[in-house]
């Protein structure tokens, strides 16, 4: 097993990725590059920004999300513990206060004895054990970095939001 990792992203992914090794007694270098630099998405200074829902999905015991909750809670999930910490009330969902939730996270890996957040963007993949965390919003630096590893023709990202149709629009 590596005696350090780095995990370039401070998203959702990145964070629980940098908590789970640390965890295990692995140093961890979490590379986020906010507050430095932001994507159009973000607004918080905070890692794991929940940028589209406030929603972590449904805790009604006969969905997926639920058991998949429930999975990440026994395993220590900080992104769970977080959840908990902040949600706020949203019928069969669970939902958070999307700042309180991102600031639970970041005071939480600030706080580990073995986990350094560097703030600055990411233009390159540096040597050893690295995991990339960047989501779909990566900086076109680090997508060049990338293509050294992965044909850019194989970079895509898929966004599941319905399109909406405004009613004054449609020929009826």
């Amino acid at each position: 097993m590596a005696d350090e990792v780095v995990v370039i992203g401070g998203g959702l992914a990145g964070s629980e990725a940098a908590w789970q090794l640390a965890e295990r007694g692995i140093k961890v270098i979490l590379m986020e590059m906010k507050p430095r630099a932001y994507t159009p998405a973000h607004r918080l200074p905070y890692l794991a920004e929940l940028v589209c829902s406030n929603s972590l999905g449904s805790r009604k015991i006969t969905s997926a999300t639920a058991l998949l909750q429930d999975e990440l809670s026994m395993l220590g999930s900080i992104v769970m513990q977080s959840a908990k910490s902040c949600s706020v009330p949203a019928g069969n969902a669970l939902a958070v206060d999307r700042k309180k939730f991102s600031i639970y996270i970041t005071e939480r890996l600030k706080s580990h004895p073995l986990i350094e957040i560097v703030t600055d963007e990411v233009e390159y993949i540096p040597d050893g054990v690295v995991i990339v965390a960047s989501g779909p919003l990566t900086t076109d630096g680090l997508k060049g970095a990338l293509k050294n590893f992965i044909p850019a023709d194989y970079l895509y990202f898929f966004d599941a939001v319905s399109p909406l149709i405004e009613a004054s629009s449609i020929d009826w």
